[in-house]
């Protein structure tokens, strides 16, 4: 009888002995798991850092460049980085040739930008201008074409609306029709600039996308400057781009009156 005591004693011992082996184990689990899971969170917060830290000197950069002028960093190969900052840059021209130039952003009602049409190379005698939204509501634009010889030649065109018809409110301001287009816009005119030094476009009514195209064999001189500078920390690195448009004159000048000769103010009797 003792001796079967015994032995059950000793079954029980094993059984509590395989019981703490696999609460063991499965405490050490949870500790490897718990252990992974904290180097998993401390790397990916490591590598978060890193990139933040990658973009802002890649946005610090941008504003190096940009302080300086991107035309002056592009004729400039002795430019100095600012001290602190560790990154690398290319500044390269954007527009200049035959392939035309896109605008960035779309233009905002009474928003101007400038086209350079001076080449010593090629003369420009026409510039085709695609401009629209297909699927947006359409905008008109203003043109003017200022030329070498002082003279202004100003037009102005409706836009289209998603199935090609005309503007409604161009009826209303008897501007000029345009054909329609395919593609990322709606409308299209093209512009003579054969004696012209630059042209000032205006979008009016809403919100338009402008692009700008030579007709062949004309080149356009640089209509832009862009930069792409990037920057590593660690493992993690970060490009910023940006697009300079090349100077131009501010938006105010289109109301301004201007001449190449002198201007005589008549007396209020008198007759113009």
């Amino acid at each position: 009888m003792k001796l079967m005591k015994e032995k059950k004693f000793e079954f029980q011992r094993g059984q509590i002995g395989l019981i703490v082996l696999l609460v063991m184990m499965v405490v050490g689990t949870i500790a490897l798991s718990v252990a992974s899971r904290s180097i998993t969170d401390v790397s990916i917060t490591k590598q978060e850092e890193e990139k933040i830290r990658a973009f802002s000197a890649a946005e610090a950069g941008i504003e190096d460049l940009l302080t300086e002028g991107l035309v002056a960093v592009f004729e400039d190969d002795d430019f100095e980085e600012a001290e602190g900052i560790e990154y690398s840059y290319d500044v390269s021209e954007v527009g200049v040739g035959s392939d035309g130039f896109v605008f960035p952003d779309p233009l905002v009602n009474g928003e101007t930008v400038q086209v350079w049409i001076e080449n010593e190379v090629d003369t420009t005698s026409d510039l085709n201008i695609y401009f629209g939204f297909p699927d947006a509501e359409t905008a008109c634009l203003e043109i003017s074409v200022f030329n070498s010889d002082n003279t202004i030649e100003r037009y102005a065109y409706k836009g289209k609306d998603s199935e090609g018809v005309d503007f409604d409110e161009g009826e209303e301001n008897d501007f000029s029709s345009t054909s329609p287009w395919e593609g990322d816009y709606n409308a299209f005119v093209s512009i003579p600039t054969v004696n012209a030094s630059f042209v000032r476009i205006k979008a009016l009514y809403n919100p338009v996308s402008l692009a700008v195209k030579p007709v062949s064999p004309g080149k356009l001189p640089v209509q832009a400057y862009k930069a792409t500078v990037s920057s590593s920390e660690g493992e993690s690195s970060a490009a910023v781009e940006v697009i300079q448009s090349k100077g131009a004159f501010p938006e105010v000048f289109d109301y301004v009156l201007w001449s190449g000769n002198d201007l005589k103010i008549l007396p209020p009797d008198m007759p113009g």
